[in-house]
């Protein structure tokens, strides 16, 4: 419709200041959408929580973990995000509480981009946990909740691990896509037992991906996160199902797949790397006329987030080794999808 002729100055400038807001947001359906995920190794804040194991990242704790060393660690972050293209959809892991993620959210430019939170409490005994943050102009939360993990253990008593997150998010489109956020259990305690560890958590998970399939048969479905396993390893593989986008008898495909048999990783550990942080699609992705169509995978290593190591080249450049502080961004890289519309 157009401008009333006697319209003001006033609300003419206005309208100015609403566009310049909303500059950083577009239209879902004009371009590609980013989903990414990132360990981000240890994002805690300064405080002591009696109920988590979390006094080492205090100011008085082995970490020296300081007020100065948590801010720059989320302008770090920021940094990463903005590189990233400020991604529509992005997983986290290691995150303490909301609390660090609303601090998150507000670091540089990303307090523009009006980014929206979901995040539960796990009963990691060290407190962190996974989340998820979408980009509230494009999306809208239908549904979220906790999923409880439960891993019967030899080694441990009463062992406890990351819950995982499931969202439900509709684009403004009114189109459903389903995530699943995931931190399996960590490769220590030999592979024998940690590996058992994973298998009952990836059974777990293959039966949330058979409830959401059941309820939405066409649904999209998006299984992000750091599952301490390669794609080639039977928890991904075999129980998952989710292998190469070739595998015709498997509705999942690992969107790593091709750079994991390239000897590509997102960690770096002992000479090699590995593909252990990772974004699992529903077949449908890769309906060529589908509302979405899955695009490109990309391992993201700027060179401002590496370090360069004499014998093995770029590495991830890491807030701490042990208790070392090196003051870097995170000892995993992030992992991002772009999906067609």
């Amino acid at each position: 419709m157009k401008p009333f002729p006697m319209m003001t100055a006033l609300f003419l400038g206005f309208i100015s200041l609403i566009s310049m807001q909303c500059a950083t947001s577009r239209t879902i359906g004009a371009e590609p959408i980013t989903i990414a995920f990132y360990n981000v190794e240890n994002l805690f804040d300064t405080i002591d929580d009696p109920n988590y194991a979390d006094e080492d990242f205090t100011p008085e704790g082995k970490q020296q973990w300081s007020t100065e060393r948590y801010y720059k660690k989320l302008n770090h972050l920021a940094d990463v995000i903005e590189a990233l293209g400020n991604p529509e959809i992005m997983g986290f892991a290691e995150v303490e509480n909301r609390r660090v993620l609303e601090d998150l959210c507000q670091s540089g430019h990303l307090s523009e981009l009006g980014y929206k939170i979901v995040h539960f409490d796990s009963p990691d005994h060290r407190g962190i946990d996974v989340a998820l943050i979408f980009q509230s102009s494009l999306f809208t939360e239908i549904e979220s909740r906790p999923i409880p993990v439960t891993v019967n253990d030899s080694l441990v008593k009463d062992y406890t691990t990351r819950d995982m997150l499931y969202a439900r998010l509709k684009s403004i489109q009114g189109k459903t896509l389903h995530v699943l956020v995931n931190h399996w259990p960590s490769r220590r305690d030999g592979p024998e037992i940690s590996e058992a560890r994973r298998m009952q958590v990836a059974r777990q998970t293959r039966t949330v991906i058979d409830e959401i399939q059941k309820t939405d048969p066409e649904g999209y479905i998006v299984v992000i996160g750091d599952f301490n396993d390669e794609p080639s390893d039977r928890t991904l593989q075999e129980v998952i199902g989710a292998g190469s986008s070739a595998d015709q008898s498997k509705n999942l495909f690992n969107a790593m797949w091709a750079m994991d048999q390239q000897k590509k990783g997102s960690y770096f550990y002992r000479g090699d790397w590995n593909m252990l942080d990772q974004i699992i699609l529903s077949k449908n992705f890769l309906t060529p006329k589908g509302i979405w169509t899955y695009d490109s995978t990309t391992v993201f290593s700027a060179p401002f987030m590496m370090y360069k190591d004499p014998k093995n080249g770029p590495l991830p450049n890491r807030t701490y080794g042990g208790t070392r502080y090196f003051g870097g961004y995170s000892d995993h890289l992030p992992v991002m999808v772009k999906l067609r519309q």
